[in-house]
């Protein structure tokens, strides 16, 4: 290896936001109140820590994960492992650090209130995906995380961290049977659990249209459909190829026509979206509000 560091990557299936339920938002706290250190160290403490050897510890989460992101110097393997067990052993639960992280996730939900382009892509997976979690924002609302108290992050902890649901990637200059090893001495304390148990939404197929009225001058337009396919193997690379060609950019189809021929739009694109809990095709386009309607036809 060029470089002498590791990469250690773990995911707690079933940690994500799809875990949310009635309590929106707590995924996405949990984890970043994991950021915030150990107990005994507090934030800046348990950072400083790391700082003195390099290392980079990350909690975050993803639709259905929560992820922990461990990278270092090879020679501070030890050192980073023992810290990512520090960390789990006695995350810093405090009020202190709850309130904290509460107050930057309401700081980010109103900055996301005049964020045009975020509330239109919300608003059409609230129409894909009515009345599942899917149709949820990872970062809650004002009420739902004003709710959130210390004895849920506990439960959330419980509920997350067990071994059947981890899933672990690692790179870098390591010798992959001794780092397991470490892991596996690190993370002996979790219960084992249940594997996680994968979900799956079907996307809407319901024709609509929702528009909402904002102060902009800018139209941002979402539009979407179910795409489902049978196998992923066999038929990926050709749903690939298809959207590459109707909506992948320069020379695209949708390209050609909307924004070369017609001069309606800054930009159009559509993708294909496939994952384990849902199979649907996405796309957007941004023009001037006088174009909206012509645009979308």
């Amino acid at each position: 290896h060029l470089l002498p560091m590791g990469f250690i990557h773990l995911a707690f299936r079933g940690g994500g936001s799809l875990s949310d339920k009635n309590q929106l938002g707590l995924a996405k706290l949990f984890a970043q109140v994991l950021n915030e250190g150990t107990k005994e160290l507090g934030a800046v403490g348990f950072a400083q820590l790391l700082e003195q050897k390099a290392i980079s510890l990350n909690v975050d989460t993803s639709t259905e994960d929560l992820q922990i992101t461990l990278e270092f110097l090879k020679e501070y393997e030890d050192e980073a492992i023992m810290h990512l067990k520090e960390l789990l052993k006695s995350p810093n639960f405090t009020q202190n650090a709850l309130e904290k992280v509460k107050t930057q996730m309401l700081a980010a939900l109103l900055q996301k209130e005049s964020d045009f382009d975020y509330l239109a892509k919300l608003t059409l997976k609230q129409e894909l995906f009515a009345n599942t979690p899917l149709a949820n924002a990872a970062l809650g609302t004002k009420e739902s995380l004003q709710k959130i108290k210390l004895d849920d992050l506990k439960q959330q902890f419980a509920k997350v961290f067990e071994l059947n649901k981890l899933v672990v990637v690692l790179g870098g200059d390591l010798k992959i049977d001794q780092t397991l090893k470490r892991l596996d001495n690190a993370l002996n304390f979790l219960p084992q659990g249940k594997a996680y148990e994968e979900p799956y939404f079907e996307t809407s197929a319901k024709m609509g249209e929702k528009i909402l009225y904002k102060d902009t001058e800018q139209a941002f337009v979402y539009f979407g459909a179910p795409f489902k396919i049978k196998d992923l193997k066999q038929d990926l690379a050709k749903s690939k190829v298809m959207m590459f060609v109707l909506g992948g950019g320069f020379g695209s189809r949708l390209m050609e026509k909307i924004r070369v021929q017609e001069g309606l739009a800054y930009s159009v694109y559509i993708r294909s979206n496939f994952s384990k809990v849902a199979h649907f095709a996405s796309g957007y386009l941004q023009t001037k509000l006088s174009t909206q309607a012509k645009s979308v036809a």
